[in-house]
Protein backbone atom coordinates (compact mmCIF):
# COMPACT_ATOMS: atom_id res chain seq x y z
CA UNK A 1 0.00 0.00 0.00
CA UNK A 2 1.44 3.58 -1.08
CA UNK A 3 -0.99 5.66 1.24
CA UNK A 4 -0.85 5.29 4.60
CA UNK A 5 -4.29 4.15 6.19
CA UNK A 6 -6.05 6.86 7.45
CA UNK A 7 -4.36 9.18 6.45
CA UNK A 8 -5.88 12.82 6.37
CA UNK A 9 -5.01 14.68 2.76
CA UNK A 10 -5.54 18.40 2.44
CA UNK A 11 -6.67 18.13 -1.10
CA UNK A 12 -7.91 21.79 -1.79
CA UNK A 13 -4.68 23.49 -0.25
CA UNK A 14 -2.08 21.60 -2.21
CA UNK A 15 -4.24 22.82 -5.63
CA UNK A 16 -4.26 26.39 -4.87
CA UNK A 17 -0.86 25.96 -3.81
CA UNK A 18 0.28 24.53 -7.18
CA UNK A 19 -2.11 26.78 -8.59
CA UNK A 20 -4.45 24.78 -9.62
CA UNK A 21 -8.25 26.29 -10.15
CA UNK A 22 -11.32 24.83 -10.54
CA UNK A 23 -12.96 21.33 -10.13
CA UNK A 24 -10.20 18.39 -10.29
CA UNK A 25 -11.32 15.05 -12.10
CA UNK A 26 -9.73 12.00 -12.47
CA UNK A 27 -8.92 12.16 -16.37
CA UNK A 28 -6.57 12.96 -18.16
CA UNK A 29 -7.42 16.73 -18.58
CA UNK A 30 -6.40 16.93 -14.97
CA UNK A 31 -3.71 14.30 -14.68
CA UNK A 32 -1.61 16.69 -17.57
CA UNK A 33 -2.75 19.91 -15.73
CA UNK A 34 -1.26 18.47 -12.46
CA UNK A 35 2.14 17.40 -13.95
CA UNK A 36 2.77 20.39 -15.37
CA UNK A 37 1.84 22.85 -12.13
CA UNK A 38 3.76 20.35 -9.72
CA UNK A 39 7.09 21.02 -10.58
CA UNK A 40 6.92 24.47 -10.90
CA UNK A 41 5.46 25.37 -7.93
CA UNK A 42 7.47 22.89 -5.95
CA UNK A 43 11.31 23.22 -6.17
CA UNK A 44 13.40 20.09 -6.34
CA UNK A 45 15.97 19.89 -3.32
CA UNK A 46 18.36 18.58 -0.99
CA UNK A 47 18.34 20.73 1.65
CA UNK A 48 16.96 18.58 4.28
CA UNK A 49 19.84 16.54 3.68
CA UNK A 50 22.60 18.34 4.01
CA UNK A 51 21.13 19.58 6.98
CA UNK A 52 21.03 16.43 8.63
CA UNK A 53 17.55 15.98 9.46
CA UNK A 54 15.39 12.82 8.66
CA UNK A 55 13.42 12.92 5.30
CA UNK A 56 9.96 12.03 6.69
CA UNK A 57 7.31 10.67 4.03
CA UNK A 58 4.30 10.89 6.08
CA UNK A 59 1.55 13.13 4.80
CA UNK A 60 1.39 14.94 7.46
CA UNK A 61 5.17 15.89 7.54
CA UNK A 62 5.09 16.25 3.91
CA UNK A 63 2.21 18.51 3.57
CA UNK A 64 3.50 21.00 6.17
CA UNK A 65 6.74 21.39 4.44
CA UNK A 66 5.74 21.46 0.78
CA UNK A 67 2.50 23.31 0.91
CA UNK A 68 3.37 26.01 2.59
CA UNK A 69 4.98 29.48 2.35
CA UNK A 70 6.70 31.88 3.81
CA UNK A 71 5.79 35.41 4.80
CA UNK A 72 8.35 36.39 1.96
CA UNK A 73 6.38 33.83 -0.38
CA UNK A 74 9.61 31.53 0.17
CA UNK A 75 8.49 27.48 0.00
CA UNK A 76 10.43 24.27 0.34
CA UNK A 77 10.69 21.08 -1.65
CA UNK A 78 11.91 18.04 -1.35
CA UNK A 79 13.32 15.10 -3.59
CA UNK A 80 11.80 12.11 -5.68
CA UNK A 81 10.36 10.44 -2.55
CA UNK A 82 8.81 13.24 -0.95
CA UNK A 83 7.50 14.79 -4.79
CA UNK A 84 6.20 11.70 -5.31
CA UNK A 85 4.66 10.42 -2.28
CA UNK A 86 2.67 14.12 -1.75
CA UNK A 87 1.91 14.07 -5.49
CA UNK A 88 0.23 9.96 -4.98
CA UNK A 89 -1.71 11.19 -1.92
CA UNK A 90 -2.71 14.26 -4.18
CA UNK A 91 -3.43 11.78 -6.86
CA UNK A 92 -5.69 9.40 -4.89
CA UNK A 93 -7.51 11.85 -3.69
CA UNK A 94 -8.62 13.19 -6.66
CA UNK A 95 -9.44 9.58 -7.60
CA UNK A 96 -6.92 8.17 -10.20
CA UNK A 97 -5.99 4.73 -9.45
CA UNK A 98 -2.11 5.07 -8.34
CA UNK A 99 0.91 2.75 -7.99
CA UNK A 100 4.20 3.08 -6.91
CA UNK A 101 7.23 2.58 -9.07
CA UNK A 102 10.78 1.79 -8.43
CA UNK A 103 13.93 2.53 -10.83
CA UNK A 104 17.24 2.49 -11.06
CA UNK A 105 18.97 5.84 -12.10
CA UNK A 106 21.36 5.55 -14.85
CA UNK A 107 21.84 9.31 -15.59
CA UNK A 108 25.16 10.54 -16.60
CA UNK A 109 26.50 7.12 -15.89
CA UNK A 110 28.92 4.73 -18.50
CA UNK A 111 26.94 2.63 -20.36
CA UNK A 112 28.99 -0.78 -19.80
CA UNK A 113 28.55 0.87 -15.44
CA UNK A 114 26.61 -2.45 -12.97
CA UNK A 115 23.27 -1.68 -12.61
CA UNK A 116 23.05 0.46 -9.32
CA UNK A 117 20.20 0.17 -7.03
CA UNK A 118 16.68 0.87 -7.09
CA UNK A 119 16.99 4.13 -5.41
CA UNK A 120 14.26 6.44 -7.30
CA UNK A 121 10.38 6.58 -7.01
CA UNK A 122 8.03 7.28 -9.66
CA UNK A 123 4.37 6.67 -10.29
CA UNK A 124 2.19 4.35 -12.43
CA UNK A 125 -1.28 6.33 -12.88
CA UNK A 126 -4.42 5.24 -14.57
CA UNK A 127 -6.07 7.31 -16.24
CA UNK A 128 -8.81 7.39 -19.49
CA UNK A 129 -8.36 3.50 -19.90
CA UNK A 130 -4.52 4.04 -20.11
CA UNK A 131 -1.58 3.51 -18.09
CA UNK A 132 1.05 6.42 -17.18
CA UNK A 133 3.91 6.82 -16.03
CA UNK A 134 4.08 10.38 -13.44
CA UNK A 135 7.35 11.63 -11.87
CA UNK A 136 7.62 14.77 -10.39
CA UNK A 137 10.98 14.24 -8.89
CA UNK A 138 13.97 13.77 -11.31
CA UNK A 139 15.68 17.19 -10.56
CA UNK A 140 16.74 18.87 -13.88
CA UNK A 141 14.38 16.26 -16.19
CA UNK A 142 11.52 16.38 -14.15
CA UNK A 143 8.55 15.29 -15.98
CA UNK A 144 6.27 18.45 -16.88
CA UNK A 145 3.72 15.86 -18.32
CA UNK A 146 2.72 12.20 -17.99
CA UNK A 147 3.64 9.46 -20.65
CA UNK A 148 2.26 6.70 -22.18
CA UNK A 149 3.64 3.53 -20.39
CA UNK A 150 3.30 1.57 -23.51
CA UNK A 151 4.31 3.64 -26.00
CA UNK A 152 8.25 2.92 -27.66
CA UNK A 153 8.01 5.80 -29.73
CA UNK A 154 8.62 9.44 -29.03
CA UNK A 155 6.79 11.54 -26.36
CA UNK A 156 6.45 15.52 -26.53
CA UNK A 157 5.64 16.70 -23.24
CA UNK A 158 5.74 20.93 -22.32
CA UNK A 159 9.95 21.08 -22.24
CA UNK A 160 11.39 17.95 -23.34
CA UNK A 161 10.69 15.21 -25.34
CA UNK A 162 10.84 10.94 -24.19
CA UNK A 163 10.58 7.72 -25.15
CA UNK A 164 10.29 4.46 -23.19
CA UNK A 165 11.37 1.18 -24.21
CA UNK A 166 11.30 -1.97 -23.17
CA UNK A 167 14.62 -3.40 -21.83
CA UNK A 168 14.70 -7.37 -20.38
CA UNK A 169 11.06 -6.79 -18.78
CA UNK A 170 11.94 -2.86 -17.55
CA UNK A 171 10.90 0.18 -19.07
CA UNK A 172 13.98 2.03 -20.02
CA UNK A 173 13.19 6.14 -20.05
CA UNK A 174 15.15 8.54 -22.58
CA UNK A 175 15.07 12.53 -22.80
CA UNK A 176 16.07 13.66 -26.63
CA UNK A 177 19.04 15.98 -25.79
CA UNK A 178 19.64 17.98 -29.46
CA UNK A 179 19.09 14.49 -31.09
CA UNK A 180 20.59 12.20 -28.68
CA UNK A 181 18.84 9.74 -26.58
CA UNK A 182 20.32 9.76 -23.04
CA UNK A 183 19.11 7.45 -20.52
CA UNK A 184 17.48 8.68 -17.29
CA UNK A 185 16.34 5.70 -15.68
CA UNK A 186 15.63 2.24 -15.80
CA UNK A 187 12.18 1.30 -14.36
CA UNK A 188 10.76 -1.78 -13.25
CA UNK A 189 6.53 -2.58 -13.40
CA UNK A 190 6.34 -4.38 -9.97
CA UNK A 191 4.01 -2.35 -7.56
CA UNK A 192 6.23 -1.05 -4.87
CA UNK A 193 4.78 -0.49 -0.65
CA UNK A 194 5.67 2.34 1.27
CA UNK A 195 8.17 0.57 3.45
CA UNK A 196 9.86 -0.32 0.49
CA UNK A 197 10.14 3.02 -0.51
CA UNK A 198 10.66 4.23 3.36
CA UNK A 199 13.94 1.21 3.09
CA UNK A 200 15.62 3.51 -0.38
CA UNK A 201 14.59 7.23 1.80
CA UNK A 202 16.83 6.57 4.81
CA UNK A 203 19.78 4.86 2.45
CA UNK A 204 19.90 7.87 -0.04
CA UNK A 205 19.45 10.81 2.52
CA UNK A 206 21.77 8.73 5.38
CA UNK A 207 24.97 6.97 3.22
CA UNK A 208 27.75 8.08 2.76
CA UNK A 209 28.29 7.21 -0.80
CA UNK A 210 24.74 8.98 -1.57
CA UNK A 211 25.47 12.04 -3.61
CA UNK A 212 22.66 13.90 -1.88
CA UNK A 213 24.83 14.26 1.18
CA UNK A 214 27.72 16.51 -0.67
CA UNK A 215 25.97 18.80 -3.22
CA UNK A 216 24.03 21.11 -3.19
CA UNK A 217 20.95 20.42 -5.70
CA UNK A 218 17.77 22.64 -6.65
CA UNK A 219 15.91 22.27 -9.68
CA UNK A 220 12.57 24.30 -10.61
CA UNK A 221 10.47 24.44 -13.79
CA UNK A 222 8.79 27.48 -15.16
CA UNK A 223 6.69 28.16 -18.26
CA UNK A 224 8.91 27.06 -21.57
CA UNK A 225 11.82 26.18 -19.64
CA UNK A 226 13.54 25.03 -16.40
CA UNK A 227 16.50 26.17 -14.13
CA UNK A 228 18.93 23.65 -12.37
CA UNK A 229 21.92 24.12 -9.78
CA UNK A 230 24.66 21.48 -8.81
CA UNK A 231 26.89 23.20 -6.31
CA UNK A 232 28.40 25.91 -8.62
CA UNK A 233 26.58 24.85 -11.62
CA UNK A 234 23.43 27.06 -12.47
CA UNK A 235 21.60 25.97 -15.74
CA UNK A 236 18.82 27.78 -17.77
CA UNK A 237 17.16 25.79 -20.24
CA UNK A 238 14.42 27.12 -22.81
CA UNK A 239 12.68 25.65 -25.02
CA UNK A 240 13.81 26.34 -28.38
CA UNK A 241 17.22 28.13 -27.23
CA UNK A 242 20.28 26.57 -26.49
CA UNK A 243 21.47 26.42 -22.33
CA UNK A 244 22.78 29.05 -20.50
CA UNK A 245 24.94 27.78 -17.99
CA UNK A 246 26.86 30.14 -15.32
CA UNK A 247 29.51 29.08 -12.32
CA UNK A 248 28.28 30.66 -9.06
CA UNK A 249 30.68 32.14 -6.36
CA UNK A 250 29.50 30.20 -2.82
CA UNK A 251 27.35 32.88 -2.38
CA UNK A 252 26.36 33.28 -5.00
CA UNK A 253 24.98 29.82 -4.78
CA UNK A 254 23.77 30.55 -2.09
CA UNK A 255 21.26 33.58 -2.73
CA UNK A 256 20.28 31.74 -6.13
CA UNK A 257 18.86 29.26 -3.74
CA UNK A 258 16.18 32.05 -2.47
CA UNK A 259 16.36 34.11 -5.45
CA UNK A 260 16.14 31.70 -8.46
CA UNK A 261 14.08 28.78 -6.43
CA UNK A 262 12.32 30.37 -4.29
CA UNK A 263 13.59 28.37 -1.12
CA UNK A 264 13.56 28.73 2.30
CA UNK A 265 16.93 27.54 3.27
CA UNK A 266 16.39 25.33 6.62
CA UNK A 267 20.13 25.74 7.82
CA UNK A 268 22.54 28.03 5.79
CA UNK A 269 25.60 26.95 7.48
CA UNK A 270 24.92 23.59 6.11
CA UNK A 271 24.70 24.58 2.83
CA UNK A 272 27.95 26.63 3.41
CA UNK A 273 30.22 23.46 4.93
CA UNK A 274 28.34 21.62 1.57
CA UNK A 275 29.94 24.32 -0.65
CA UNK A 276 33.30 25.06 1.23
CA UNK A 277 33.89 20.80 0.71
CA UNK A 278 32.93 21.12 -3.46
CA UNK A 279 35.94 21.02 -5.52
CA UNK A 280 36.37 23.16 -7.65
CA UNK A 281 35.77 25.92 -4.90
CA UNK A 282 35.55 29.52 -7.01
CA UNK A 283 36.84 32.64 -5.23
CA UNK A 284 33.76 34.27 -3.31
Amino acid sequence: MLIEPGAEFDLRAYLDHIGFSGAPAPDLATLRAVCALHPAAIPFENLTVLAGQPVRLDLAALQRKMTARTQAGLVRGGYCFEHNTLLAAALDAIGFPVTGLAARVIWNTPPDSPLPPQTHMVLGVRADGEDWLVDAGFGGNTLTAPLRMDADGPQQTPLETFRLTKLDGDRLLEVDLDGVWAPMFRLSPEPRAAADFALSNYWVSTHPDSHFRHTVIAARTFEGGRYALRNFSLSEYRTGRAPVQRTLSASETEAALADVFGLDIPDRDAVRRTLARAVPAPAA
